[in-house]
């Protein structure tokens, strides 16, 4: 059918029984509200792993939008008299003030923009803005990283700007609550660090009152090494969605390889193909300790589909538990042996901080491990 009158909620819902864990686990494949009369789009898959890398795209050139000119930049990033700063609060990081005041503080060398740059938690006059500065240096102290929000893809009609500082004590991550934005609106932004410009991200407040249409793709499962993430990067051409939701094991926390019961080592869960199609976990051990962590989250926003993800919708995230560890739950975990691993409170605590940093989510009490 390919019109309709009435409100439609369609979910595709697969059983995907695990053998090695003996439960059977829901994915939702897509959900699509749409109360219009106008063609259903095609369903998005939500499987987020795929092991065929002949449709992976090359690691480069992840956004379609242009680079700024010169000209353009400096308009950007408030050189040009009559631009003016709307208010707009950073998390977790400090405000840059006056540039002679900084400038003991403050790194000039050049770095670069790796991890590229998500959005999420949005709401009808606010959202979050994220990135992280990949130093060129190991040891960098901190830098200034200027932001920027438009209202076009150019970066000509701006509403909203500022300075935050990163460093090493955030893992160089870098997030602000752009705020005093206008409901149901699209709004590009972009980051500059000294003179390296970030990719252009495009981003959406929520609508207020009554809503009769909406639009969301649905991810959860993502294993780095059982395959590429080409819903990723489907979801990303799509130019009708209104937001994203991960329903939660955004990374998962297995090495590379594992022990079966008979003291063999094996590959880990879902890592067979690993090498073979090149996405080898790192680091190569079971992540347990805050900069383990960090290093898996920064394997993942390297992927490009999962990039592309990020720079053209927002995303609202919550965790499931290999975020953390398999099954985990206030005390522990299945996959968690304290006279090896350590206390589960450290662990826990690593696990959020790190989930907090990299995620474009608004930072809440990190003791906990619901959000």
């Amino acid at each position: 059918m390919s019109r309709h009158n009435n409100k439609t909620v369609k979910a595709n819902i697969k059983k995907d029984v695990d053998a090695n864990e003996g439960i059977t686990k829901e994915v939702i494949h897509n959900i699509f509200v749409d109360t219009l009369e106008q063609p259903v789009n095609p369903p998005i898959s939500t499987s987020s792993t795929n092991t065929n890398p002949s449709n992976h795209p090359p690691n480069n050139n992840i956004q379609n939008t242009a680079r700024l000119g010169r000209r353009r930049f400096m308009q950007g990033f408030g050189y040009t008299i009559g631009v003016t700063a709307v208010g707009a609060t950073g998390l977790g990081l400090t405000g840059c003030g006056d540039d002679a005041k900084n400038s003991s503080h403050t790194n000039d060398e050049v770095a670069s923009f790796v991890h590229g740059v998500a959005s999420g938690d949005p709401l009808s006059d606010r959202v979050i803005l994220w990135t992280r500065v990949t130093p060129q240096q190991t040891g960098s102290h901190q830098f200034s990283v200027e932001w920027v929000v438009a209202r076009d893809e150019q970066m000509s009609n701006i509403v909203a700007q500022g300075k935050v500082t990163t460093s090493a004590k955030n893992d160089y991550t870098v997030k602000v609550d752009a705020d005093s934005l206008e409901p149901n609106t699209v709004y590009y932004y972009q980051f500059r660090v000294n003179k390296k410009l970030s990719d252009i991200g495009r981003t959406k407040t929520l609508p207020v009152g009554n809503v009769n249409h909406a639009k969301m793709a649905v991810f959860s499962c993502a294993n780095y090494p059982a395959g590429f993430f080409h819903v990723y990067a489907d979801a990303a051409k799509r130019n009708d969605l209104d937001v994203c939701i991960h329903l939660g094991d955004y990374i998962y926390e297995y090495g590379r390889t594992s022990m079966d019961a008979q003291g063999a080592i094996t590959p880990a869960y879902a890592s067979v193909n690993a090498s073979a199609i090149n996405r080898e976990v790192m680091p190569d051990k079971e992540i347990v300790g805050i900069n383990e962590y960090r290093t898996r989250y920064a394997q993942y926003k390297t992927d490009p589909d999962l990039q592309a993800l990020h720079a053209a919708v927002p995303m609202i995230a919550v965790w499931d538990d290999h975020e953390l560890a398999n099954d985990a739950y206030d005390s522990g975990a299945e996959n968690h042996q304290p006279n090896t691993e350590g206390k589960w409170d450290d662990r826990k605590l690593a696990a959020v901080t790190a989930y907090h940093e990299w995620m474009p989510i608004r930072n809440e009490v990190q003791s906990e491990i619901y959000r």
